[in-house]
């Protein structure tokens, strides 16, 4: 959802569009929290410079925004870390890591977005990628243009 928010790319026009009217949808929504993690920034940043050819200093104002305002098209967006445990560590993370690349046919990337769900006790998320529903215990809201 936010890569093709940010992205100036015309492949993702189509997407920019539902993201836009969804988060703004969200943000009316009373019921309902947004939630991403500094992990999925980091990804964020990595995708819109190397598969976007955006410009670095943009990304940069983009994800400075996005943590200090924690809102899109008026939608907030709490930001959380990869576990709200304090004693969770490196070689525990690795261990999970390990474990969902075994267990399922997504890139690390996508295991480490599920390891950060799990840990914060949030079990949906609202994607494009349908690769998510390869992996056991998540609910996954695919994006289309409904």
């Amino acid at each position: 959802m936010l890569v093709a928010y940010f992205s100036n790319k015309r492949t993702e026009k189509e997407n920019k569009k539902i993201a836009k009217r969804i988060f703004s949808e969200i943000s009316e929504a009373v019921d309902l929290e947004l939630v991403t993690s500094y992990w999925t920034l980091t990804e964020l940043t990595k995708i819109l410079i190397k598969s976007h050819a955006m410009d670095r200093d943009k990304i940069v104002r983009i994800t400075t925004d996005l943590i200090r305002r924690g809102r899109i098209e008026g939608a907030k967006i709490k930001l959380i870390d990869l576990s709200p445990k304090s004693d969770y560590n490196f070689s525990e993370m690795c261990s999970d890591l390990q474990d969902g690349a075994i267990k399922y046919t997504v890139g690390f990337q996508d295991v480490l977005h599920t390891i950060i769900m799990k840990n914060n006790g949030i079990d949906t998320i609202l994607t494009f990628d349908s690769g998510f529903k390869k992996i056991d215990g998540l609910n996954v809201v695919e994006v289309d243009e409904q």
